[in-house]
């Protein structure tokens, strides 16, 4: 009341010497009462419309993320998405080492041969110096051409072994994006935990605060195809493996849970017969 009944209400109560814990017997107080009562429930209104605007932020950004996981769970055939990140990989590091803006730049084929190494497995005798008298366009076809080659060697190779290619390619996703989700939502935070600084710049904090967590998706969504076009050349059988035992284990509870429900019910039901039989 004291900070929000206002500074008359205030000097009267130091006049009269009254605690805060006196109760007070007086229309003009219990109006000043109910003023405060009024505002406090305002300001804790507009705290917790703030807090909702700042969760819907997350919210949306986590229904594309779930939509897109589910997407990968229901699609048969992910190699064509996963073919599509990698051709985007490495056009844009035909661009950065090949096509640069500055005219004093040289191009760099070694740098851009070391670079697709770190996304496709490039034979080590592959004549890059020979991508000097080549366009990008051909350069960058020549690498795709690679690629999928070394793809359908991948690929033979998991079947061969008895395993599912498309197993591989879906369980690279799904490792990919939960463990980079995890990391953004973690970020997220932090970036709110300090936004209310802004306010001292003459920012909105909500407005910041968008404008950063959008950036931080687009930045996520980036290292997601990134990573998955990387990886999928040099991801183990044993992912699947883990995948098939966590689906066994999730399997059995469920099963354990269902069996115990109906063995609860079979119980009670049999306890209640009893009961009636020893009444009769």
């Amino acid at each position: 009341m004291r900070r929000f009944g206002g500074q008359n209400l205030i000097n009267i109560m130091d006049r009269l010497g009254l605690d805060d814990d006196i109760p007070i017997e007086n229309k003009m107080v219990s109006r000043a009462v109910e003023n405060a009562q009024t505002k406090v429930e305002g300001h804790n209104f507009d705290i917790r419309k703030r807090v909702l605007e700042y969760d819907d932020v997350v919210n949306k950004q986590r229904e594309v993320i779930y939509q897109q996981r589910n997407e990968v769970l229901e699609t048969e055939n992910l190699r064509p998405q996963i073919e599509r990140m990698i051709r985007e990989q490495i056009h844009e590091l035909v661009e950065t080492y090949l096509e640069s803006d500055d005219v004093d730049e040289e191009p760099d084929p070694r740098g851009l041969f070391e670079a697709v190494r770190l996304i496709v497995p490039l034979p080590p005798d592959l004549d890059y110096e020979a991508w000097a008298n080549m366009t990008p366009e051909e350069v960058e076809e020549q690498l795709w051409e690679i690629a999928r080659t070394l793809y359908d060697e991948r690929e033979r190779q998991i079947e061969a072994e008895g395993y599912s290619m498309r197993e591989l390619e879906r369980q690279v996703i799904l490792s990919v994006v939960d463990r980079l989700w995890i990391h953004h939502l973690t970020a997220l935070d932090a970036l709110r935990d300090g936004i209310g600084l802004r306010a001292l710049a003459q920012q909105d904090p909500l407005v910041a605060y968008k404008n950063e967590a959008f950036q931080m998706f687009n930045q996520l969504v980036e290292e997601i195809e990134k990573q998955v076009a990387s990886q999928i050349f040099s991801a183990q059988e044993s992912i699947i493996e883990e995948a098939r035992k966590r689906r066994e284990m999730y399997t059995n509870a469920t099963t354990s849970a269902a069996t115990s429900t109906r063995g609860g019910g079979k119980a009670r039901k049999k306890k209640r017969r009893l009961k009636k039989k020893a009444k009769a």
